[in-house]
């Protein structure tokens, strides 16, 4: 009997530990599998799926209250579960903070109006999020119901606009890739190196690609891939 409790103490021990990381692990997997491959406002949204990883934790608590009862003292098993149910807990009520993520997809018009290249197909899929002065979005364009023929003339016309730059020789997409000099876009542009399609405003002066950021002025930035069918768009104030 002694050696049993000894093995289920160290399977219950492992799985504890581990249970925190296949519920991330889950949650990474599911988010690549969308068509948006945005992870945080994937895993803020869909955290409440740690709490199916809850019971290993909690079977490895009760594991220990029973062995304790037979005069067994498996504290690791308390420590580990405990840790995990508290780790898993907060983790998981990530989903009740989520009030800076929308998926209003009109928001996209918005770029007609920043960057006057040409309207956006009328269907599509968006996430944004919004941190402070700096709002990210990751808007998605499916083929639709036309198979995509509204999608191929909104990127054909991308490439025959004279306001954006594809060559990541020019100095803005230059620095872009070095953490760009734009405080507000930084900290998200290194993820979306593979785009093809840039383009940069100063809203505050109507500027196209400035050289320089002003503290205070407005700045949308976007950026397209045109074999994903995604464009990135942010917002900042300068610092």
């Amino acid at each position: 009997m002694s050696t049993k409790y000894k093995v289920l103490s160290f399977v219950f021990f492992g799985l504890s530990i581990v249970s925190v990381y296949w519920a991330i692990v889950l949650i990474i997997v599911l988010s690549q599998l969308q068509e948006i491959k945005d992870f945080p406002s994937y895993f803020v949204e869909h955290s409440w799926i740690m709490f199916f990883f809850l019971v290993i934790p909690i079977v490895s608590f009760i594991f220990w209250i029973i062995a304790k009862k037979k005069g067994k003292n498996f504290y690791r098993n308390l420590i580990t579960s405990l840790s995990a149910i508290l780790l898993i807990g907060i983790l998981g009520c990530f989903c009740f903070f989520k009030f800076n993520i929308s998926h209003y997809y009109p928001y996209v018009h918005t770029v007609d109006q920043w960057f006057y290249v040409t309207p956006m197909p009328t269907q599509g899929k968006i996430t944004t999020r919004t941190s402070g002065n700096t709002t990210i979005s990751i808007a998605y364009i499916p083929e639709g119901i036309d198979k995509g023929q509204e999608r191929d003339l909104y990127e054909q016309r991308l490439k025959d606009s004279l306001k954006y730059t594809e060559d990541i020789d020019y100095p803005i997409v230059t620095s872009t890739f070095k953490y760009m000099a734009f405080s507000g876009a930084r900290k998200y542009l290194y993820k979306y190196w593979y785009y093809n399609w840039y383009i940069l405003v100063d809203y505050s002066t109507g500027e196209y690609h400035p050289k320089e950021e002003i503290k205070g002025h407005q700045y949308y930035f976007a950026a397209y891939s045109f074999a994903d069918h995604q464009m990135v768009i942010v917002e900042f104030v300068g610092k």
